[in-house]
């Protein structure tokens, strides 16, 4: 992304340049001085666009704040995407020379999804990704402002998976969590507590305050930085990770994520490649197309629910498997299966022809975790797990 700022060179001497100095273009654009160091930093990162790197100081509206969240996540997913191979790229993930971003991320993964009100490609990929899902009658209303408590839920609509509890919600020290909305309280109190956002004062959050462009940009800059690591929250409707190489496998309805068979099976698949290197994973690769073996293990918690290395006995030579190593070989065999994530998520294999359904229940809020494993806040401000609870064949 192009930074709109005045680039200063100084000449010194035959074919001697200095250290380029960028400034801001005039002082009147300078972000706050308690803005200006992570401002500066996430433009130089290419997470915000140029015709918002000024006016830092006015309200922001609904659309520039998605802008602002789906390029920086992007920026983010496309830098990972370069790091791989020009034939993984290829073959692996499908990519062509324009790698990962918005526009191809939207050709290939099917969606039942419209605004009334905009077909702003931003707008489409943030529902996509769980952001936003607009009013009752489906308007995104693009050119509203949007308040503290907006940005809230759609920064815990988006960017549950990677997000860390830090022990303490915000109505444990905000004196204005009375003033917060109903439909707010629990992305303001885990938006808080993930270190997503911050309070306008130590102990007031000023909920129906609005947002600025420069507050903007430090929010979508700490969802990829909140504790020194770089990542971006790029998962299907808020919950469920994406899975690089099932991109075109996936539709979307609703809060509902169907796994498709495409008959994807790439040479450099990664997954098939450490399964071939195993000694343990070698028949899997043999008998097991890549999309099959992806969408097993593919869930909300991260990773697969058994161990394929589980090997409980041998036996006159032969491998005596574990209940959890046979039901999943049934699994990819193509018998149905339901893994039930207690009152969070439904996964269900091999039924209507899909090799995957996704679903996260009705009436379950937010949470937080990654692929180290999930938790969610109870209504007793109890931090609880999410785990497997049951498999029904």
């Amino acid at each position: 992304m192009k930074k709109k700022l005045i680039t200063t060179l100084i000449i010194a001497g035959m074919l001697f340049t200095a250290p380029t100095q960028m400034v801001y273009a005039t002082e009147e654009s300078q972000p706050s001085s308690w803005a200006q160091e992570e401002v500066t930093e996430a433009i130089e990162r290419g997470y915000v666009p140029e015709d918002l790197q000024e006016r830092y100081q006015e309200p922001i509206t609904r659309q520039e704040f998605v802008d602002i969240y789906v390029e920086t996540v992007f920026t983010e997913v496309h830098n990972q995407y370069e790091r791989y191979s020009y034939f993984q790229k290829k073959e692996s993930f499908k990519l062509d020379d324009r790698g990962m971003t918005p526009e191809v991320f939207m050709e290939k993964i099917e969606t039942t999804w419209a605004f009334a009100d905009t077909d702003n490609l931003n707008a489409r990929v943030a529902q996509v990704l769980g952001v936003t899902n607009g009013d009752e009658n489906k308007n995104f209303n693009p050119n509203d402002n949007i308040t503290r408590e907006q940005v809230a839920v759609l920064l815990m609509n988006g960017a549950q998976v990677g997000s860390h509890y830090s022990g303490q919600t915000a109505d444990t020290f905000m004196t204005d969590m009375n003033t917060v909305s109903d439909w707010a309280y629990d992305a303001v109190n885990l938006a808080v507590s993930a270190r997503h956002l911050k309070g306008n004062s130590a102990t007031t959050f000023n909920p129906k305050g609005t947002v600025t462009i420069e507050q903007a940009i430090l929010m979508c800059f700490r969802i990829i930085s909140t504790d020194g690591h770089r990542r971006a929250p790029f998962s299907l409707r808020g919950y469920n990770f994406v899975v690089p190489e099932l991109l075109e496998n996936y539709s979307i309805d609703g809060n509902t994520i169907y796994v498709k068979s495409t008959g994807y099976d790439p040479r450099c698949s990664q997954l098939k490649l450490e399964y071939k290197r195993s000694t343990w994973g070698k028949d899997l690769a043999a008998n097991y197309t890549a999309e099959q073996l992806l969408a097993h293990i593919e869930n909300p918690v991260g990773g697969s629910w058994m161990l394929w290395e589980d090997v409980v006995d041998v036996k006159n030579g032969t491998e005596i498997l574990s209940d959890d190593n046979r039901r999943a070989r049934r699994c990819l065999d193509g018998k149905y299966q339901k893994h039930v994530y207690g009152n969070a998520f439904i996964v269900e294999h091999n039924v209507d022809g899909y090799l995957s359904i996704i679903k996260k229940q009705e009436g379950f809020n937010y949470y937080l975790g990654s692929s180290a494993g999930l938790i969610y806040i109870d209504g007793n401000n109890k931090m609880q797990d999410i785990y497997l609870t049951e498999v029904i064949e």
